[in-house]
């Protein structure tokens, strides 16, 4: 595809922001030899965000001869300037090697002013001329640099954004990874009097078992022997002191604690936690 870019007399910045299949290519007809053409793009985003790679679009300058000026390759933003030689009919040809549609930025500036033109030769208007030209062109440069950082701007919010969309993406496929591999069973601790058996709600400690479960207590084999435990499937259980109990709903909900539970001299187990409610 081929657009104009018809800015007609330069005396702002201009742009144009394009969604890329394959290519685009743009021509911008520059009138006057020996003037600077000023040019930024910046790849803002793809139209997915599971697109991890940054692969950037190539850029192709060439003059009215069909000479080459430039090339980028692989490029997610770029800035360039170059010397006109030659007036004519510019071409910027944009190539998205990516399968996916990009969006890009691209703006181009000329500096140069044909209002004073015709004040050139006049002695006493050519040195203020000349200074509000520079001054004129200065604030020019100040816009286009100003366009440009507001597309980079835009770009590394829509990046940021993408960022926090994987990273809660990958946290929940990881945390349903890790459940669909995990398994929970409470196990009775006839010492407290907690056991699985019991009716309507099964109680006991709560064990977590499966390929989440870690290897053990960091240079602490003791503790790691205590409450990590193999079965005859080769399975890790991991007995976490929890006293749980199930609910008809297939809830479960953590009512007492192994280590809160003292055993009288009678033989009696008692929760410290009910003491102190008691008491309270």
């Amino acid at each position: 595809m081929v657009g104009v870019l018809s800015f007609g007399r330069i005396t702002r910045t201009e742009g144009i922001r394009f969604d890329i299949d394959r290519e685009e290519c743009f021509s911008y007809n520059v009138h006057y030899e020996g003037v600077t053409l000023h040019l930024s793009f910046v790849f803002i985003k793809a139209d997915t965000p599971w697109h991890f790679k940054e692969d950037g679009v190539d850029l192709v300058i060439k003059g009215p001869s069909d000479e080459q000026i430039h090339d980028f390759r692989d490029k997610v933003s770029e800035k360039y300037e170059f010397v006109v030689r030659k007036k004519g009919v510019y071409q910027f040809c944009f190539t998205n090697k990516s399968p996916y549609h990009e969006t890009i930025d691209f703006d181009i500036y000329v500096g140069h002013f044909i209002q004073y033109d015709q004040h050139a030769k006049d002695e006493h208007f050519s040195p203020l001329l000349e200074q509000i030209s520079k001054l004129e062109e200065a604030l020019h440069n100040i816009q286009f640099e100003q366009h440009w950082l507001e597309a980079q701007t835009n770009r590394q919010a829509i990046v940021n954004d993408h960022m926090s969309k994987r990273a809660i993406q990958k946290a929940v496929i990881e945390s349903l990874s890790l459940l669909a591999t995990s398994f929970l069973q409470l196990v009775s601790w006839e010492e407290g009097g907690y056991k699985s058996s019991d009716k309507p709600m099964p109680r006991g400690e709560v064990v977590v078992g499966g390929f989440s479960v870690t290897a053990g207590y960091f240079n602490n084999p003791e503790k790691t022997d205590e409450v990590y435990k193999v079965d005859e499937r080769g399975m890790r259980w991991f007995y976490t002191g929890d006293i749980g109990q199930f609910h008809p709903d297939g809830c479960l909900e953590i009512i007492d604690r192994k280590k809160d539970i003292v055993k009288l001299q009678h033989g009696e187990y008692i929760s410290l936690g009910a003491v102190f409610g008691v008491n309270i």
